[in-house]
Formats: C-alpha cells, sequence, structure tokens
C-alpha cells in the first residue's frame, strides 16, 4: 500500500527551513533580489491600505464609503458563482481572497518598516 509514503513537498513540511518557524532569520529581500519586483506587488498592500482609508471614511465621514467593501465583496461572489458553479466555493471565495489579499499586503507592509 501506500501508507507511510509521502510526497517530496509533505517531506518538506516535516522539516521546514529554519527561516519558516523563526521570523527574525534572515529571508529573501528586495534588497537581495530587486530584479524579481514588480508593480503587482504594491496591490495587496494597497488593497489593505484602501480598506482602512475606506473604513476610516466611513465612520469619520459618510457611511457610504464603505459601499466599495460589500461591492468588492458581491464581485468575488458572483465571479466564483459564474466558475465554480457551487454556492458553497463562492461563499468560501470571500474569505479566501480577504486572507490572501491581507497575509500578502500586511507582509508586504512590514517588510517594507523592517528594512
Amino acid at each position: 500500500g501506500t501508507q507511510g509514503f509521502l510526497t517530496q513537498p509533505e517531506k518538506d513540511l516535516e522539516n521546514p527551513p529554519s527561516h519558516v518557524l523563526n521570523p527574525d532569520s534572515p529571508t529573501m529581500t528586495r534588497e537581495q533580489y530587486p530584479e524579481t519586483f514588480k508593480l503587482v506587488h504594491l496591490l495587496p498592500a494597497a488593497f489593505v491600505v484602501g480598506h482602512i482609508v475606506l473604513l476610516l471614511l466611513a465612520v469619520f465621514h459618510r457611511w457610504w464609503w464603505i459601499l466599495p467593501i460589500p461591492a468588492y465583496c458581491l464581485m468575488v461572489f458572483v465571479d466564483s458563482l459564474i466558475k465554480n458553479k457551487n454556492l458553497k466555493v463562492a461563499l468560501l471565495s470571500i474569505p479566501a481572497a480577504y486572507c490572501q489579499l491581507f497575509g500578502y499586503g500586511c507582509g508586504f507592509i512590514q517588510n517594507i518598516f523592517r528594512h
């Protein structure tokens, strides 16, 4: 049988590189590899900053500044529903998109302030 059989990626997860477990260890930076940076890498950070700005504007200025956020959620939902034809997947696409965009965006912002 295939019990106990691990693929290479699964073996890699058993013994991750030290920088995965230690956030203070050195990692690749934009200074080391400047040619890898592209403007598209700024988009998740802009998404995070944009959400913060919209929320602040909605609280302290006019409530309707919040409307782009549910509009974005609706677009993600509809796009996923059309592509996947599955209501559950479409609903889960919204938090998945937020996890991905906020994860990359906050990581990018954190990296800017670290270096």
